[in-house]
Formats: structure tokens, C-alpha cells, sequence
């Protein structure tokens, strides 16, 4: 049996080179292999030890990382005055959003856009910037309905307004350029009203900065416009407690919730990841959890996925709930200290 596991793992080593080979060296960034039949969990989390000089926006471009994703995982850093020698946690592992994995899909709870490709088995992911609050990037079903190379920007009123009260005048049209926010690439969803697009300030990728829209490093934008067709289905979701299985454990990865209009707010409770869990622990898993480490993950909110259950291999087809602590399930109304709003924070250079 083991041999059979060794000679599987390799056959998926030597598809996965095959596949790397074949596709394009622009491509490669941040290009994991779909995970095997019933796992979920993709990437490598890191440590990196900065150097002199070394400034978050960085990290962020070459690391394929946001800015918040890097604050939920160093909460005790100060990404804005990073000193020499520190150690970074790069959050590079991930569970896989539960929606379809094909075509785009956009979790705003970790400003984060996951690319399956067609009839390829990896899956491709970046960090972006959202809606601010307010003006949210709304949850959708929809698909590409149009590529655009160098687009103009045509900014709303209410945009031209608040510039204005700036003393910033923005004309109705502004061509592509150092000035358009677009930048060089924009895909246009099938709600007219939002693109996915480039960018002319790379700082506020991985923040809640934008009118609505999602906006990319522009090496990464051009990376997936050259790859989507017309017609490719995106679904952006809002997921801040992902579940998922790799090899016979159970982990949960927590972000903070972003608070976006029409959902119901329930950031200081575990209510949500306890529905999260309860939802993927169904007949078909025997597993026992560790509600303790399961609420203390979800607390933390630091978006790194860790274990928390393991596959009961007995006979017992029922779920197993290991409590330590049976009165903390129950309670949905226990509060998480952990609250930050995602919106662009000025950094000192």
C-alpha cells in the first residue's frame, strides 16, 4: 500500500513538472497543482528574514502577497518600519475557496483572485484590491465579457465630486497612461459596472481602496488577461472561514471579515466558523475536531490554514465532536477581539 501511495506521489511530481514545462514563463508565478480527489489545500507558507532596505511593497510584488494578508500573519510586526533581521511568515499556502474551481474566483475575505485554467489541472493565484467600504465590490455569479488592452477611464460623477472637493480636477475622460487607475489591462464583468483591471498606484493592491472594482499588480493582470477568453465564469464570494482536508487532517483558515453591504455582520462572534465547520464535517467524514484549537484559530484570524481535526479511521460512521470545552460550541456569542477595516492606511516612506 505505501509504494502504491510513493508511486502515486511521484506519477503527480512528474505530471506536475510536465505541466509546469508547458506553460508559459509568465505564468508561473504563484502556479500550484490542483490538489489530489478530496484535498483542498495548495502553496507553502514561508519564513523570510528581511533585509536592509527591504520595504513591504517588496515583499508584496515579489512574494504575490497583500498587504493585509501579511498583517494577519505578523500581527506582531510593523510592516510600515521593518527592521533587518526580522522574520516574515509569507502566507503562501492556502484552502481553496468552496466554489467551483474553474473559470476566476474572487474571495474578498482574503483579497485574494484564484485562476483555474481550462483542461489544466493547476490553479493560479494573486492578491488584488477591492471596494472600499461603501462603495463594495458586490458578491456575483457572472463571466468576461470583455478584454480591453490600454483602456480609458471613465470616472463616475460621484468620483469626479470627491476629487474635487480635493482640489483635484479629473476630467470626464482620462486616457491610458501614468494617470488612469485602469492601467495597461481591463476585463469587464458581466455587470458592466465593474472591471478587473490594472493599476497606476501598486500600493493599494491588498487593500479596500478602489470604487468597486478589482484591481491587480500590473504584471499580474497582463499574466491573466493573456490567458482568459471571453466567456470565462467568475464568481467572487466572501469567505472569511475556509475548511479543507489534506491527507487524513482537517484545517481552518480565518481572515478578518470584510463588512460589505447586504451581509449580515457577525465579526465579534465564532458563529460563523462554527457553521463553517459544522457544514464540512457532514456523514461522510468521521472526524473529530479540537473545538479549542478550532476557536482559537478562528479568533486569531491570522489566514495561515491549520489543523484542527483529524479523520477518525474507527468504524463509527458518525462525526465525532472532540469538546474539551462542550460549552464554548454552543455559545455563538462569544467575541473575537480581532476587528480591522481593510481600507488603504498611509505608509511613510
Amino acid at each position: 500500500m505505501i509504494n502504491n501511495i510513493d508511486r502515486s506521489k511521484k506519477a503527480q511530481l512528474v505530471l506536475c513538472g510536465l505541466i509546469f514545462m508547458l506553460l508559459p514563463a509568465l505564468t508561473l508565478a504563484l502556479t500550484f497543482p490542483l490538489p489530489q480527489k478530496g484535498d483542498d489545500i495548495v502553496g507553502q507558507t514561508q519564513t523570510i528574514i528581511i533585509q536592509n532596505g527591504q520595504e513591504v511593497s517588496d515583499i508584496d510584488e515579489k512574494y504575490e502577497v497583500g498587504y493585509f494578508e501579511l498583517q494577519e500573519a505578523n500581527p506582531g510586526v510593523d510592516l510600515n518600519h521593518l527592521w533587518p533581521a526580522t522574520k516574515l511568515i509569507i502566507p503562501n499556502r492556502y484552502i481553496l475557496p468552496n466554489a467551483p474551481r474553474k473559470g476566476i474566483v474572487i474571495n474578498l475575505s482574503e483579497l485574494r483572485l484564484y485562476y483555474y485554467p481550462q483542461n489544466q489541472p493547476v490553479v493560479m493565484t494573486y492578491p488584488v484590491g477591492i471596494g472600499k467600504e461603501g462603495e463594495d465590490t458586490p458578491l456575483m455569479s457572472t463571466k468576461i465579457v470583455e478584454k480591453i488592452k490600454d483602456p480609458a477611464w471613465h470616472p463616475t460623477d460621484s468620483t469626479r465630486a470627491e476629487a474635487a472637493e480635493k482640489g483635484i480636477v479629473i476630467p470626464k475622460i482620462v486616457a491610458s497612461g501614468p494617470d488612469n487607475p485602469l492601467g495597461p489591462f481591463a476585463m469587464r464583468l458581466g455587470n458592466p459596472n465593474y472591471l478587473i483591471h490594472g493599476n497606476n498606484d501598486p500600493s493599494g493592491v491588498g487593500f479596500r481602496i478602489s470604487g468597486g472594482c478589482i484591481h491587480m499588480f500590473n504584471q499580474d493582470i497582463e499574466k491573466l488577461f493573456n490567458l482568459v477568453t471571453i466567456g470565462t465564469p467568475v464568481d467572487i464570494v466572501a469567505q472569511p472561514f475556509k475548511t479543507g482536508w489534506s491527507g487524513h487532517k482537517f484545517y481552518l483558515e480565518a481572515h478578518v471579515p470584510v463588512q460589505l453591504k447586504g451581509l449580515q455582520a457577525a465579526t465579534h462572534t465564532f458563529s460563523p466558523a462554527i457553521t463553517v465547520i459544522r457544514q464540512a464535517v457532514d456523514a461522510t467524514h468521521n472526524i473529530e475536531i479540537d473545538w479549542d484549537k478550532a476557536l482559537s484559530v478562528a479568533d486569531a484570524q491570522h489566514g495561515i490554514p491549520t489543523v484542527i481535526g483529524v479523520l477518525n479511521t474507527s468504524v463509527v460512521p458518525k462525526i465525532m465532536l472532540t469538546q474539551k470545552s462542550s460549552h464554548k460550541i454552543g455559545n455563538t456569542h462569544v467575541k473575537s477581539t480581532r476587528r480591522h477595516i481593510r481600507t488603504k492606511i498611509v505608509r511613510k516612506k
